[in-house]
């Protein structure tokens, strides 16, 4: 739907046979891109020819990305069932509306995603009989020929047969291109239908095409969840546009509903109704207590400071590809930092410039070469030749200065993931199993998660003491269980299932597992601990991780004297974020930026294996996308890898006390006094705390900010 509004980019499909941006098709629908090689039900294995699809290869022979939209009519001779059909290669959706180009028609079949050629079989009831507007999109992901095929075939089955639509052997529906009765219809809305991740500031429009009727504009509505909002309404030509006037921000998070209320200008009127809902994303308020004014970033320090940490790999086996092992990598937890630091200070990179990275130099993302493209700082690493691009971490830190208060667009483009938080500062706890307790075994030991669908996940603090199971493969029951009740298991990797292993620790009480890895610097997996799947004895309603058999070996080693575990989950709120592996992709998020001026931003960027790349940018209210410290770009926001002043601490007064007859106010800022509540307030002389004789029946104290 996006891409046929031109949200997307200019459309280069070959429209020389085209009118009016429309391809008139006399025929039945049985497109393939690799024609006339036969694919899907109708081909020549049956007496049908595949044909080209209209406009594809495009202007410059690309079949990729594509997306076709169908307009009919079809006929149903008789009320009843009816079973419909699609076959493509990738997605499509069939809807019935007022009208073929109606976006809020009623959805009849779908497939919404990628696969090769395959069938989707849908049922229909007609009643009453006749001809019905029918709009069918097509679309076909990124990938050339021959590895990437693209078709589309729509049919009706009857009594098991399938049959294409129009085509001229008994038993098939008919369709037509065009109607004289067309209902008004919903021909282009924002936000549409379904979305999400909608900003809080979007524009709500619907425009409405009459048909062959005449709408009356005085009588549109707008209805946000139920409730009449203000809305602007406009005519030009056949259509009427009705669009929310309101500026105040949609809600965070929040389902909305719009119905769009109209009548025509027959006599009596017909009233009209279309309705559709998208959800907005979570947005957030920067806090004011790390802001600091507009010009406190150090002009002569520009731009990021940047670490960047890899771990070496021995084996097959790599780290995982989660924000918490990126925390865990730099805070040191899972081994030496291999990366190539020849250029670094003190271990960072100061980087007057963008981030825009590519580890390919590949132009991978949305701004590629053109801006200022780079290699990733201090890879390829060290270590292993085999793996020394892979299994990396990055903290970049800067001070974004924002020239205004108002509703910001961020985005990060990443392969794989990151993490964005208001903060220049590492997080406190990054899930490490923490022990404490004896020297020799005492740290901070890298610990994967087992997966949701194993484990329960670790959405909280846990500590207890740390106990050796016992048979110590967790392979039967729990010979101490007294011992593990309320306390953490520790239990080695082999022989049995890991559902069964955690399954027999939590039913001797265990409130946590850890899992020692079986392999050595010697195993082709090399050392580092993996997700642990799920068993025959199936998901385990208690939190377990995994650690390697070296830092196994170094905790056992204090067992004797008594240890405590600890994990503990990084709860720093999220700006944005993607949690996971993928391609070069983009992630765009929403805050509030309450005041001008310049606040702290920490990105955390991670790689496993294969391709990397980040970039960071803002996007404008128009859509427009810019690196942040853009040289080139006026609207680009500024950033700083230090500023000239640190934040005011927040004005609170912390506590009142009496003491000795006299009042002893704590506070942080400047204490003020006043007679009456409402004021005047004026200074009061001092710093904190205060020891104030009460000489007055009353007196009001209030702190502000220095």
């Amino acid at each position: 739907e996006e891409q046929l509004l031109g949200l997307h980019g200019a459309n280069i499909a070959d429209l020389s046979g085209a009118t009016g941006g429309y391809y008139i098709w006399e025929g039945i629908l049985n497109f393939n891109i690799d024609a006339p090689n036969p694919v899907g039900n109708f081909s020549s294995n049956n007496g049908y020819d595949d044909q080209y699809f209209p406009g594809f290869p495009g202007t410059t022979s690309s079949t990729g990305n594509a997306t076709e939209e169908v307009l009919t009519y079809i006929e149903f001779p008789t009320a009843g069932l009816y079973q419909l059909g699609v076959n493509s290669d990738d997605g499509f959706r069939v809807t019935a509306g007022r009208a073929p180009g109606d976006l809020l028609g009623v959805i009849l079949g779908y497939f919404d995603g990628g696969r090769g050629s395959a069938d989707t079989v849908f049922s229909v009831v007609v009643d009453p009989p006749g001809i019905y507007p029918i709009r069918l999109i097509w679309e076909n992901g990124n990938g050339e020929l021959p590895g990437n095929g693209a078709n589309l075939e729509f049919f009706s089955v009857k009594d098991g047969v399938k049959i294409p639509i129009n085509d001229t052997v008994a038993g098939a529906l008919k369709a037509y291109r065009e109607s004289t009765a067309p209902g008004p219809y919903v021909s282009n809305l924002s936000p549409l239908r379904g979305a999400t991740g909608v900003p809080g500031n979007a524009v709500v429009m619907a425009e409405i095409s009459h048909g062959s009727v005449q709408v009356d504009p005085s009588t549109m509505k707008m209805k946000l969840n139920g409730v009449e909002v203000p809305a602007t309404v406009t005519t030009a030509g056949s259509k009427t546009t009705i669009t929310r006037s309101a500026t105040d921000l949609l809600p965070s998070a929040s389902t909305q509903t719009v119905r769009i209320e109209f009548s025509d200008k027959s006599n009596p009127p017909v009233a009209y109704s279309t309705e559709w809902t998208f959800t907005v994303a979570s947005y957030s308020v920067l806090t004011e207590d790390v802001w600091t004014a507009p010009g406190t970033g150090d002009a002569t320090k520009k731009g990021f400071k940047v670490r960047v940490y890899q771990v070496d790999q021995l084996g097959t086996v790599g780290t995982v590809n989660y924000i918490y092992r990126a925390e865990q990598e730099l805070a040191g937890a899972i081994g030496p930092n291999v990366a190539d630091l020849s250029l670094a200070t003190g271990g960072w990179f100061y980087i007057d410039g963008v981030i825009n990275w590519d580890q390919d130099l590949a132009g991978n993302g949305n701004f590629g070469a053109a801006k200022y493209e780079t290699s990733i700082p201090g890879i390829p690493g060290t270590g292993n030749a085999s793996y020394n691009t892979d299994n990396i971490a990055a903290e970049i830190i800067t001070y974004v200065e924002f020239p205004a208060p108002g509703f910001y667009a961020m985005g990060v483009n990443s392969d794989d993931g990151f993490k964005v938080t208001l903060a220049d500062t590492p997080p406190a706890n990054n899930q490490a199993l923490v022990i404490t307790g004896d020297p020799k075994a005492a740290g901070s030991y890298y610990a994967v998660m087992a997966p949701s669908g194993t484990a329960k996940p670790i959405t909280g603090p846990i500590t207890g003491k740390l106990v050796y199971m016992d048979p110590a493969e967790g392979c039967s029951a729990a010979v101490n269980a007294e011992a593990l009740r309320g306390n953490i298991a520790l239990i080695d990797r082999g022989t049995c299932e890991f559902s069964t292993k955690i399954k027999n620790a939590k039913d001797a009480g265990a409130i946590a597992v850890v899992v020692v890895n079986n392999r050595d610097a010697s195993s082709g997996e090399g050392i580092y601990p993996i997700e642990m799947g799920l068993g025959a004895a199936g998901y385990q309603d208690i939190p377990a991780v995994m650690i390697s058999k070296p830092d196994g070996d170094k905790i056992k080693s204090g067992l004797a004297s008594g240890l405590t575990a600890s994990i503990t989950p990084d709860t720093t709120p999220s700006l944005g974020e993607f949690n996971g592996g993928r391609g070069a992709s983009d992630t765009i998020f929403y805050f509030i930026v309450p005041k001008a001026g310049v606040y702290p931003f920490r990105c955390v960027w991670f790689e496993g294996g294969g391709g990397a790349n980040i970039e960071w940018f803002s996007v404008t209210s128009s859509g427009q996308k810019i690196l942040l410290n853009d040289p080139d770009e006026a609207a680009a926001l500024k950033t700083y890898w230090a500023r000239t002043v640190q934040p005011q601490p927040k004005p609170v007064i912390s506590s009142i006390a009496l003491q000795n007859g006299n009042v002893v106010i704590t506070y942080t800022g400047v204490l003020q006094a006043a007679d009456e509540v409402t004021g005047p307030y004026s200074d009061v002389a001092g710093t904190s705390p205060q020891t104030i004789a009460p000489t007055a029946a009353k007196k009001f104290y209030r702190a502000r900010s220095q």
